[in-house]
């Protein structure tokens, strides 16, 4: 009808129009022994991760449940469908007032935001570098800045960098109350927090070390994959931590991509471009971290780690990424860009010793 007011995407629609068929829902059916009624769970297989859903009564709010869940991990909001109506110019002032609003009182005494998370973990650093949040952290983590770059570039999902020049750019224009860093992407807040914000951050945090994989650029312009501890003790930012491994100065220098694996929060790190000399940083595409990221381009050596914060709460959240599961992960995206699945049993033989260069023979009993 006309005039009549255009209606919201459900979060089904919004995965359909992104990912058509290759949005995947089973439902499973939950036998519960104190009710007579039967549950359903729903498992929604994207291409490059899976998601469960609560238990419900119904088929379709499971469904619905399961979607949800899945456009959290992209970063996608159902009321981000507003930003199809905005205009660039008003895409670059609403990314003004939103970086504003990060660095205030009220966002960090806000409940667990992941990007607060990494506020938080910043103000306890030392020195010069406390309370400056990496760019990059802050065009991954937040949604809202995020879909906001894509109104300004839509074709920002397969350049990243463009979204941490654009945060950059934007900050520029709030001088009196952001720092921005002139020799590395990175903002902190002009003016001290309330002493009293700053005392409630004080938390016994436990030191860890998780294992991730080093997918090292060579001379001869190939992959040698290896093993990587990251020693994250309780009073380090754990991007500094990646950044170190990485042979950077410190988080500011890490680029992040997109969410890649099917079961847990992981991701590529590597360097960003432009805030590194050519000395560091390896002109050749690192062509494995690439084909892992779906589209996104990776230079030079990368880490690839599952580790970081939540919306659950403001504990660092983390797995172990082995060789194994790393040509695991290969080889299931393989099967689903040539034959649209992905292995439900596969078996990874791997060599005796884990240097990264022996061969690897990976099978499947699909």
């Amino acid at each position: 009808m006309a005039g009549e007011e255009k209606q919201a995407l459900s979060p089904k629609e919004i995965l359909h129009h992104k990912f058509g068929v290759k949005a995947s829902y089973r439902i499973e059916e939950v036998n519960v022994s104190s009710q007579s009624t039967c549950l359903y769970r729903c498992h929604l297989q994207l291409p490059n991760f899976s998601v469960v859903s609560n238990v419900f009564k119904k088929k379709k709010d499971s469904e619905q449940s399961a979607a949800e869940l899945a456009l959290e991990k992209l970063g996608i909001q159902p009321q981000d469908n507003d930003d199809d109506h905005t205009t660039v110019e008003e895409g670059w002032d609403d990314i003004v007032e939103r970086i504003k609003y990060i660095f205030s009182d009220e966002f960090l005494s806000a409940g667990h935001h992941p990007l607060g998370s990494h506020l938080r973990a910043t103000l306890l650093r030392d020195g010069e570098r406390r309370g400056s949040v990496p760019v990059s952290a802050i065009a991954t983590f937040d949604s809202k800045i995020n879909s906001l770059c894509k109104v300004i570039n839509p074709s920002m999902d397969s350049d990243p960098i463009l979204a941490v020049s654009y945060v950059m750019k934007a900050a520029e224009k709030l001088s009196d109350y952001i720092v921005v860093s002139p020799h590395a992407a990175s903002l902190r807040r002009k003016s001290p927090y309330p002493p009293a914000i700053i005392e409630g951050l004080a938390t016994h945090v436990e030191s860890i070390k998780v294992e991730a994989v080093h997918i090292k650029c060579t001379k001869r312009d190939e992959e040698v994959v290896e093993p990587v501890i990251l020693d994250i003790s309780s009073d380090r930012y754990y991007l500094d931590a990646i950044a170190e491994k990485l042979g950077l100065k410190d988080a500011s220098q890490v680029m992040i991509s997109r969410e890649i694996s099917n079961t847990s929060s992981c991701r590529v790190y590597s360097a960003i471009p432009n805030l590194t000399s050519s000395n560091d940083l390896k002109e050749s595409r690192n062509a494995k971290a690439s084909f892992v990221c779906c589209g996104q381009d990776i230079h030079g050596d990368a880490i690839l780690a599952s580790v970081g914060y939540t919306g659950r709460s403001h504990d660092l959240e983390h797995d172990n990424v082995t060789l194994k599961s790393f040509y695991r992960s290969l080889y299931q995206l393989f099967l689903f860009n040539m034959f649209g699945f992905l292995g439900d049993s596969l078996h990874v033989l791997s060599p005796a010793t884990t240097s990264g260069t022996g061969v690897y023979y990976i099978y499947s009993s699909c």
